[in-house]
């Protein structure tokens, strides 16, 4: 008899120890939380790639990003999602124009009358714009920025102008909350003046955002105006806001 409680004893202890480990098994092996994407984003995920720490934007990454990321390019519904609250902020608010711009040569060209289009253009006009993905920064398990860039030219006469600028789209809870200007290069003429932009910004992996914006103004070989200017921005959920 004292045989047979022994027994039972160790089956209980074995039992008792093995659920624990199962339970404290289930608990470790649960799948941590993920940014939520947009269902449109998520399908075109691939095309952000993640980047790790910091991302520095400066003219070595505007290069590298127009001549390797072509294959990205980013079609009218994806970048409406992407550009469906642009913040009201002053570098960030003339991307309206360039957007609109965009969607109509799109629309041209989706209908077999760009030509048509481009016959009708007038100097100082909007030529082309395209849109490309880039890549895309996670701070956290719910918040996320795609960064993505906007070129636009108009037409090879003066007065001419061409220029990429460099969009960063929050999302927050599966939806796009803001979309901010945090690069910019570019150049106009109209001879003899000509003018040229350059917007530099560096985002950490704690969701600061700093970027400096310059810009000149030359006669021939004379420069007749220049200005700079540095701003600070901070990551909530709302997107970043000015610190």
């Amino acid at each position: 008899m004292r045989i047979t409680n022994l027994l039972l004893l160790l089956c209980l202890t074995v039992y008792s120890c093995s659920s624990g480990v199962e339970q404290e098994t289930g608990e470790n092996t649960e799948k941590p939380k993920k940014v939520e994407y947009p269902s449109g984003i998520k399908a075109r995920l691939g095309s952000f790639p993640l980047v790790e720490g910091e991302l520095k934007l400066d003219k070595a990454f505007f290069s590298d990003s127009t001549r390797n990321h072509k294959q990205y390019k980013l079609d009218p519904n994806l970048v409406k999602m992407l550009a469906a609250s642009l913040a009201d902020e002053e570098l960030t608010k003339p991307n309206a124009y360039y957007l609109k711009e965009f969607y109509s040569i799109e629309s041209a060209k989706k209908n077999k009358k760009y030509d048509e289009f481009l016959e009708k253009l007038d100097i100082g006009q909007t030529k082309d714009a395209n849109c490309y993905a880039l890549s895309r920064i996670e701070f956290g398990d719910s918040i996320a920025a795609l960064l993505w860039r906007l070129d636009f030219s108009s037409y090879e006469a003066c007065p001419y102008f061409q220029g990429s600028h460099y969009l960063l789209s929050t999302v927050y809870n599966g939806k796009v909350v803001q979309t901010i200007q945090v690069g910019a290069d570019e150049s106009a003429a109209d001879a003899p003046v000509s003018s040229t932009i350059l917007q530099e910004a560096k985002i950490s992996a704690q969701g600061k955002l700093t970027y400096k914006y310059e810009s000149s103004v030359d006669e021939e070989d004379r420069q007749i105006e220049h200005s700079s200017e540095k701003k600070e921005f901070l990551l909530t959920p709302e997107g970043f806001v000015k610190k």
